[in-house]
């Protein structure tokens, strides 16, 4: 993973940015709501 020192939710917006997508394997610890807003 990458910019580990952000939190999750922005570490999705970064990867995003630069024209990536993301993947998460476990997404009961992940607020989803805030995920899907990305």
């Amino acid at each position: 993973m990458v910019f580990l020192d952000l939190p999750f939710v922005e570490r999705v917006k970064r990867i995003h940015a630069l024209g990536f997508s993301a993947e998460i394997w476990s997404w009961t610890d992940k607020d989803i709501n805030a995920l899907a807003a990305t």
